[in-house]
């Protein structure tokens, strides 16, 4: 954040000084230094105050604090940057135009100023829609991740063949299916997972492989079960 607001600010002060130099130094047409007539300084002061708002606008949009906000700091800087050398330059030359042409500039100015606000906030609302739906999508995966790790501390805690098949299996049939939880599987996948943390302490309480199977293929069942209703809900 400070990195690109002391590079735009640099960058800034370097232009104004350039853009007043342009505008007060370089001679007329007959050499002699040029009547500064009142037409003049209504448009030296029209678009200084151009200069000055971009030079607002890019403080306030390049000292956000927010870590995501701060993301967009370099493309807004660089953006930025070229649009003041566009607004000096013009402003400048349109300065310079015989006949009081100087309302060119202005024009100018004003239309790169408002592209600046433009581009800025539809920028910061396509970045806060985009945060926004990876939101919505962690709430609906974070439900179905805690069954993935249950069924993960089912294969740390096997220790016969057959539970570490059975664990195998959970796992490999939970972490393959779709992530995507919505309200009508909320019930199934507590079902599921409290089925998991069940097998969980049979490991440590039974030796009945009949029993630990039986209730593999129960968990199994409800796995593509829940397979289904995520198919079904994107058809809709």
């Amino acid at each position: 954040m400070k990195r690109s607001l002391s590079t735009y600010l640099i960058s800034w002060a370097l232009l104004i000084a350039v853009f007043n130099v342009i505008c007060f130094i370089i001679p007329g047409r007959d050499g002699e230094a040029r009547e500064l007539t009142a037409a003049f300084w209504v448009g030296y002061a029209m678009v200084m105050l151009t200069l000055l708002l971009h030079l607002i606008y890019a403080v306030l949009s390049l000292s956000k604090s927010d870590r995501d906000k701060r993301l967009l700091n370099v493309p807004i800087m660089a953006i930025s940057i070229v649009e003041f050398v566009i607004m000096a330059v013009v402003g400048a030359v349109c300065m310079l135009l015989p006949g009081n042409l100087f309302w060119i500039g202005v024009i100018v100015c004003c239309i790169v100023l408002a592209f600046s606000v433009i581009l800025y906030l539809t920028s910061v609302t396509v970045h806060e829609n985009l945060a926004e739906a990876n939101s919505a999508l962690n709430a609906k995966t974070s439900n179905y991740r805690s069954a993935v790790d249950t069924a993960t501390l089912l294969i740390s805690k096997a220790k016969t063949p057959v539970q570490r098949d059975v664990a195998k299996k959970i796992y490999d049939a939970i972490k393959y299916s779709d992530s995507v939880s919505s309200d009508e599987t909320f019930e199934i996948e507590n079902r599921i997972e409290s089925a998991v943390a069940t097998l969980l302490a049979d490991f440590n309480g039974t030796d009945n492989d009949a029993l630990l199977n039986s209730k593999t293929d129960d968990i199994l069942l409800m796995i593509q079960q829940r397979n289904n209703i995520c198919a079904e809900s994107k058809r809709r």
